[in-house]
């Protein structure tokens, strides 16, 4: 399916500010992994990457990764400042999956619907799957959040979240006010917001998160997701006593030097 209109001249315009892939570096040479195309029901390009000389059937640790707004499947492997994170998880013998998501991660039941048919489809692909963990990136971790509310995933375990959105409604009066209104019906007023409210991760039950274990990483310096969006979503989940906790990322939005990957691979297996 093409990406909408819209989504490509967002994309060309925000580029700068790192939504769609971060700051990008020069790639070094990577962990080697195999490379599985699937496509979901509804059309949608996806990618199942698995450590080199490991059987699929023998693969027990899946990583579902979330892309940025305006990103692809592909985020996961063009982007240098994620990098380091996909060496660390192939090398610990994870298996990582993505999906195109139509172009975009608001939290619109599509996305999400997305996501959840990329879990059923690389878990199609590894019957020995024990063990299902989320990355979501800027704009993902609306569905990363989503998807652990839904509880729709099985064995899923925990969810890291990378410089996340968690709240949509702040982001109504900015530069992404239109693709919003665009993914939820055109609405706008009050009918906008009644939309997004039940894919507003800061507005649901925060119990519906219960079960799983949260890492939040986000810079005090961000200037185009506010760091208040983790800190908040933080306390949320706090206060109904779900594991949540936030580490500091450096620099402005998309710089993941300061991301500790091996600490995030060891936060999956501390299931």
């Amino acid at each position: 399916m093409r990406v909408p209109g819209w989504i490509g001249a967002a994309a060309a315009g925000l580029a700068a500010t790192g939504l769609l892939t971060g700051c990008s570096r020069p790639a070094a040479p990577r962990a080697p992994f195999t490379v599985t195309r699937m496509r979901s029901p509804s059309g949608q390009a996806e990618v199942l990457l698995a450590p080199v000389g490991v059987a699929l059937p023998s693969v027990n640790k899946l990583v579902l990764f979330m892309h940025g707004f305006g990103g692809t499947q592909s985020q996961i492997t063009t982007d240098g400042q994620l990098q380091p994170l996909l060496d660390a998880l192939i090398g610990a013998g994870f298996a990582v999956a993505a999906s195109d998501a139509h172009g975009n991660n608001f939290g619109n039941p599509v996305s999400v619907a997305d996501e959840d048919a990329l879990a059923r489809d690389a878990e199609a692909k590894l019957p020995g799957i024990r063990s299902v963990d989320a990355v979501g990136l800027s704009m993902g971790g609306l569905d990363a959040l989503l998807v652990a509310s839904d509880h729709a995933v099985p064995h899923l375990g925990a969810v890291v979240l990378l410089s996340p959105v968690c709240d949509q409604i702040p982001f109504l009066n900015g530069p992404f006010g239109s693709a919003l209104r665009s993914t939820f019906g055109h609405r706008s007023g009050a009918a906008l917001v009644d939309a997004i409210t039940p894919s507003d991760p800061e507005r649901r039950d925060p119990r519906s998160y219960a079960g799983y274990r949260y890492w939040f990483w986000h810079s005090p310096t961000d200037r185009t997701v506010p760091p208040v969006q983790s800190s908040s979503m933080v306390t949320i989940l706090r206060s109904a006593g779900v594991p949540a906790q936030l580490s500091s990322l450096t620099g402005d939005h998309g710089d993941l030097t300061n991301l500790s990957p091996p600490a995030i691979v060891q936060f999956f297996l501390a299931q």
